[in-house]
């Protein structure tokens, strides 16, 4: 495979590949989700219900006891002022982190959670304010917000009552939460895991060999011609692994020539050193004899000087061979 085609492989990969295992693992976080959302709270609704409303599904948490209390307060209005009964109320709704209040004429009377109600008693509606009832729900509070359903009645006495069904909302649905936090791990270790794939396959194809490459031009530099370089892949590194063997291969013949040449030269020579030795001692020889006074006479005189021509010529004949 050409190094173009891993490159353009790579880059679809790096974008497609994440999407997918992004949206299968977000379909897998969410549709788990989903069903512990309905076995905890035995809520079914859509899925980007849930994700982009979640207030909604703390208004269908507390739905049957508010319609049980709007029952309760048009046709038995007395027995709200049953504290066993509202105790019951509030026990049914209290995991569903919620829970009940009811004042009468201006004053607090009873409460399902003291703490929660002091953050927002001066801001839940006066008796009236919304009509008899506020069926799906208010939002009030500030850092702190909570749902409130209201159902005004009248007490026994004539006295004005009003009773809350409040549910916090700062702690919304762990679920949800667990599920944006779920995604944004899944998200991480996706691109982390395809980086590193990516990361992995490239230096396998790219880098890897690069040092092979330049592993052997530290071995030639140094001398050595036998480090040989294997191809492990078609593409452009690999081709260019196959001509740097070549190379290397072409180096290591034309040295090995280059010092089998000089070796001949050198042989050649040492040939021709002992061929010219031969007649170059006896010219010398013949020339002392005439110096000295050997040749003493006219036909020993020519006889020499004719054997130093002969040996002269001879060495000519080295000489134009070498040449």
């Amino acid at each position: 495979m050409k190094l173009k085609d891993k490159i353009i492989i790579a880059f679809f990969i790096m974008i497609i590949l994440p999407i997918l295992m992004i949206c299968l693992a977000a379909g897998t976080i969410v549709g788990f989700q989903m069903n512990s959302i309905h076995e905890t709270y035995d809520v079914e609704s859509g899925t980007m219900e849930v994700l982009t409303n979640p207030i909604q599904i703390f208004n269908r948490l507390t739905r049957g006891v508010y319609n049980e209390i709007k029952l309760v307060a048009l046709k038995e209005p007395e027995k709200l002022e049953d504290i066993e009964y509202i105790n019951e109320l509030n026990e049914e709704i209290r995991n569903k982190y919620s829970f009940i209040t009811i004042r009468k004429d201006g004053e607090y009377i009873y409460t399902g959670n003291k703490k929660k109600l002091s953050t927002i008693s001066n801001s839940l509606p006066h008796f009236g304010v919304y009509g008899t009832n506020v069926d799906g729900g208010i939002y009030v509070g500030g850092k702190h917000p909570f749902l409130v359903k209201a159902q005004d009645f009248y007490y026994s006495d004539g006295g004005e009552g009003t009773i809350f069904v409040i549910t916090d909302l700062n702690v919304l649905v762990p679920q949800i939460k667990t599920v944006a936090i779920q995604m944004v791990i899944s998200f991480l270790i996706i691109i982390t895991s395809t980086a590193f794939v990516l990361m992995l396959w490239i230096y396998r194809s790219i880098i890897k060999p690069l040092n092979i490459l330049r592993i052997a031009t530290n071995q030639i530099r140094e001398g050595d011609l036998d480090y040989s370089v294997e191809s492990e892949s078609g593409d452009e590194i690999g081709e260019l692994c196959d001509d740097f063997e070549k190379m290397r291969i072409r180096l290591k013949q034309l040295i090995e020539d280059r010092l089998k040449y000089e070796e001949d030269i050198k042989e050649l020579i040492s040939n021709i050193s002992h061929d010219l030795k031969t007649p170059l001692t006896a010219i010398k020889g013949y020339a002392e004899g005439l110096s000295d006074g050997v040749a003493d006479t006219p036909g020993k005189k020519e006889k020499y000087l004719k054997t130093i021509c002969a040996k002269a010529n001879d060495m000519s004949v080295l000489v134009d061979e070498l040449a």
